[in-house]
């Protein structure tokens, strides 16, 4: 990276901003304000937007990309606008813009970044597919008009990682604090813990999760370092491994991190010579239920449990 030259994310861009950019149009400068101003707006009311801007260490504003959100599919975004003042191409400057996006995408919980290019443009056809970029089947992309154009699309990393469980007081606090949410309370059939209690619970939990059976293992969920979820997995007769916990914060719910650990769940399998998971779910925890059905798993079983709660349910068994 260049030190006399800093990429910044901005998501609400000033006057002075677009009126930078709009420079290289000279006569239609004010039409450019306008529709920029425009795709701005809509962008923000019905989904998301920003922009990633290079400056020079003057402060003079040298490139610019704008980066929409999917109204529908809200992991999906759309780049376009990419623009670098003529003295700094051909020097990182465009490739620097994008990657700058991609990692804010990234930490936004984005999957999928597509773009548009002209067929004749030979620059940008070289810039995205160095990137990463595949061309895919041109497809509409909210308002934008993308007849006679390439449609180019880049799959965007993943925050999430998993590590062991260990005597960390804040990995500890966050099972405990998921173990007595009220939401998770009710789903999980737990037991609820009173506040005059709370000490003692995590006196409790920390012993059971660190000194307790030899054949559970426990992995912190994270995205980043930020512990988000727990996992807890038993190792069973036979060649079966299950899976006795899998709980995320509600904030990070719905953002690919259960697909992420199921995996990770399968391949720790796969690598210990375990054919196959289990997993045990009462009847009505519906979330779940779609959640483990929408990734393959079937029902082979179904038994009636007591539950912590002291209440009584069906419990069913997917492989």
């Amino acid at each position: 990276m260049k030190k006399d030259r800093e990429v910044k994310i901005i998501r609400y861009p000033d006057e002075h901003v677009l009126r930078a950019v709009s420079r290289r149009h000279i006569e239609m400068a004010d039409e450019v304000i306008k529709g920029q101003t425009n795709l701005i707006l809509t962008a923000h009311y019905h989904s998301d937007f920003f922009c990633a801007i290079m400056y020079h260490e003057n402060g003079v504003i040298i490139g610019y990309a704008n980066f929409v959100c999917s109204s529908v599919e809200r992991s999906k975004w759309f780049y376009c606008d990419l623009w670098v003042i003529p003295e700094y191409r051909r020097q990182g400057c465009a490739t620097q813009i994008v990657n700058t996006a991609r990692q804010y995408l990234s930490e936004l919980d984005a999957k999928t970044l597509l773009c548009t290019v002209e067929p004749h443009n030979e620059a940008s056809l070289k810039l995205h597919q160095s990137l990463g970029f595949e061309q895919i089947e041109t497809q509409p992309f909210e308002d934008f008009e993308v007849d006679g154009l390439l449609m180019y699309k880049i799959d965007l990393p993943r925050q999430f990682n998993m590590v062991p469980l260990v005597d960390d007081f804040n990995y500890l606090m966050v099972i405990c604090d998921l173990l007595t949410q009220p939401e998770n309370v009710e789903t999980l059939h737990l037991r609820t813990i009173p506040k005059s209690e709370y000490k003692r619970f995590y006196q409790e939990m920390k012993a059971a999760l660190l000194h307790g059976a030899a054949d559970e293992r426990n992995y912190m969920i994270r995205k980043g370092v930020v512990p988000i979820g727990w996992l807890k997995m038993k190792e069973e007769c036979g060649d079966s491994l299950r899976i006795s916990m899998l709980i995320v914060h509600e904030k990070y719910r719905n953002l690919g991190a259960g697909s992420f650990v199921l995996q990770f769940a399968e391949e720790l399998a796969a690598a210990n010579q375990y054919s196959h998971i289990n997993v045990q779910i009462t009847s009505d925890n519906v979330t779940a239920l779609a959640f483990y059905q929408k990734n393959g798993y079937e029902i082979v079983g179904e038994e009636m449990c007591r539950n912590e709660d002291d209440t009584e349910s069906v419990r069913y068994i997917y492989y």
